[in-house]
């Protein structure tokens, strides 16, 4: 009989195929990188799905790369039959200014994935900061690139709560939204920036921002805002708050990690600016 290898052996070589494999945004969490973050939640007016939650056992955000592809992974609070119909973003701080470069997102109503620019203001709080997705760097297959899945034993392998309550105190079944781009295209994107020293490879640090929006179908206007509302009030069209803190001062910005989940440490003249070192994802807010 021939015999087994070790047990690390296999488990070795399995992580190493899972690095070689297409990004399933269907599948398990097994494979994805957790991001580090605060569970302190932020006011949301709007609906469940777009409440981000998690706790100390349960990433709400979560990285993947494989293939020469990008995935990104957010838990939210509940979901409708109909799917989703929201905006879902994670922002790009690439050179630790504490300003947001460009975003990765997905819209469910306009069935759109992509990378996006930022909008024309200042990107560096809740009030300044908003998605231009009138002018995509590139889209991908939203069939094969975007999913809206129930957390679950499938899923979620590790969890042991599927139901974590959103803003509204109430619990429901929480959703994995998922999403993935090409990485290539992710270096295009970045190059065209023209951000002094800033170029982008799988070992590069960058600092995360997670957030929700309206989907840009909803609105006459192809500016996403991330402002929060007001007697739920629509991002683009109705009134918002203002609020006097960057995305620094509040903590929003995760720590810095590459985009194979290693967290990364800049250099020491960069290091100042990374004293916030867990992610708030800022449109959370639980009862």
């Amino acid at each position: 009989m021939t015999p087994k290898p070790p047990a690390f052996i296999v488990a070795f070589l399995c992580a190493v195929s899972s690095l070689n494999a297409a990004i399933s945004v269907t599948g398990s969490t097994v494979g994805w990188n957790a991001v580090l973050y605060d569970d302190t939640d932020q006011n949301n007016t709007r609906g469940a799905a777009d409440n981000v939650v998690g706790d100390a056992n349960h990433p709400s955000f979560y990285t993947r790369f494989s293939d020469g592809e990008m995935g990104f992974r957010i838990r939210v609070a509940g979901g409708k039959n109909s799917g989703f119909d929201e905006s879902a973003w994670v922002g790009v701080d690439l050179n630790y200014d504490g300003k947001i470069d460009l975003f990765v997102g997905a819209m469910g109503s306009s069935r759109e994935v992509g990378i996006y620019h930022t909008g024309a203001g200042e990107n560096i709080s809740p009030s300044t900061t908003s998605v231009d997705t009138s002018k995509p760097y590139t889209t991908s297959n939203f069939a094969t690139s975007f999913s809206f899945d129930a957390v679950s034993k499938s899923t979620d392998p590790m969890a042991t709560d599927y139901n974590i309550e959103g803003a509204n105190g109430k619990k429901a079944t929480n959703y994995f939204v998922s999403f993935k781009v090409s990485f290539s295209e992710l270096e295009k994107a970045v190059t065209s920036l023209g951000l002094p020293g800033v170029s982008l490879t799988k070992e590069s640090p960058l600092r995360y921002l997670v957030a929700m929006g309206d989907d840009k179908r909803n609105s006459a206007s192809p500016l996403v805002s991330l402002a929060p509302k007001t007697n739920g009030q629509n991002n683009n069209t109705g009134t918002t708050t203002t609020t006097p803190e960057t995305w620094e001062e509040s903590g929003a910005l995760t720590s810095s990690y590459s985009s194979t989940g290693v967290v990364q440490v800049p250099e020491p003249s960069s290091a100042a600016l990374l004293c916030l070192p867990l992610l708030l994802c800022w449109k959370r807010k639980r009862g």
